[in-house]
């Protein structure tokens, strides 16, 4: 998704008092939605090669009688990858060993798919992370072994990103809840 913004600048100007137009110049056609707001939006289609849009914005005040044009230019560039970050990746020893990892993309059309790499000795196949909507994804499963060199993840965009470790934090929590669960089936401890 492509958003466009204008934006008034003159404070003597109400916002009521603005209207605004956006038009396509030039490029292939698109469906430009909210053409009469501040913020128009649209969905650039997939391209195998480098693709420019241009848009012209009018910007009218009724009670001034003004008003004022400007040009923006979109470039969809498909050698460009998309940005890929690990939000989260934890595994408990749990249910034969639980993973839980959590990620996002910048482009949050839905055209990036992410694939989960569990990287042990011998390598699986990459595993489909589910889309949570606006480029983000996630992927949970119990009876997983730890993946003894990190994760990677990579998207069909070309985008890659990896995390070789656990974090502190989460090893410090399935300690303590092995304390409480030893605690309650009568284990005790001096301290």
């Amino acid at each position: 998704m492509v958003t466009l913004t204008g934006k008034n600048d003159n404070a003597a100007l109400a916002a009521s008092d603005i209207t605004y137009a956006w038009t396509q110049s030039s490029g292939p056609t698109i469906t430009l939605i909210g053409a009469d707001k501040a913020t128009a939006s649209f969905t650039a289609p997939a391209s195998a090669s480098l693709v420019t849009y241009l848009f012209t914005v009018t910007v009218k005040s009724t009670s001034a009688g003004t008003n004022s044009t400007d040009n923006v230019m979109v470039t969809n560039d498909p050698s460009i990858k998309d940005v890929v970050v690990i939000d989260s990746y934890s595994w408990a020893s749990s249910q034969s060993g639980t993973i839980s990892v959590t990620a996002h993309t910048n482009v949050v059309d839905g055209s990036a798919k992410l694939s989960l790499f569990l990287l042990n000795p011998n390598q699986g196949a990459a595993i489909a992370m589910t889309s949570q909507g606006g480029g983000k994804y996630s992927y949970n499963a119990r009876s997983v072994k730890k993946p003894s060199n990190g994760i990677t993840i990579s998207s069909n965009l070309g985008g890659v990103t990896s995390k070789t470790a656990v974090t502190a934090k989460k090893r410090r929590q399935e300690f303590a809840e092995a304390l409480t669960r030893r605690r309650s089936v009568g284990w005790s401890f001096n301290s």
